[in-house]
Order: structure tokens, then C-alpha cells, then sequence
């Protein structure tokens, strides 16, 4: 069982270690003080806590709206 327990932590290392970006961690997206700034040109991301620097909370997408909120449904939950 130690065998099968050391192989398996040594792949999922070499895994690991040839699916990351070495640039950048796993995980973390390339949000920079521009893009922020810039963030009405991609609506479809919440790059900032207030999405903006002045925190305007507000999304610009319209796919959703007073005609269609009524279709809106529960996707998935997790039942803790």
C-alpha cells in the first residue's frame, strides 16, 4: 500500500508540474490595474470586488432582464 500511495503522489507531482503555467500560479487569472480600468470592453468578467475601481456593482450584460428573471431556476446545490 506505501508503494501504491508513493507512485500515485509522484504522478500527480509530474501531473501537476506539466499542466501549470510556471508564469503565473494555478488558478490565478491575469488581472492587471488596465484591465480593471478597461473592464466595460469584457462585461462577461467580474474582474474587481465592485467589478470597477469605482465599484458600481453593476453589470452591463443583458441576457437577463425584467421580461425573462421569471425563468430563472436553481442550476445545483450541495447538500451539507
Amino acid at each position: 500500500m506505501k508503494n501504491c500511495t508513493a507512485l500515485l503522489s509522484v504522478t500527480a507531482l509530474i501531473l501537476t508540474s506539466c499542466l501549470a503555467d510556471h508564469n503565473k500560479p494555478v488558478g490565478v487569472a491575469a488581472v492587471d490595474a488596465q484591465r480593471v480600468i478597461n473592464a466595460d470592453r469584457e462585461p462577461q468578467n467580474w474582474l474587481a470586488h465592485g467589478r470597477t475601481y469605482d465599484e458600481q456593482r453593476f453589470s452591463p450584460l443583458t441576457a437577463i432582464n425584467a421580461d425573462n428573471v421569471s425563468e430563472l431556476g436553481l442550476a445545483w446545490y450541495l447538500d451539507l
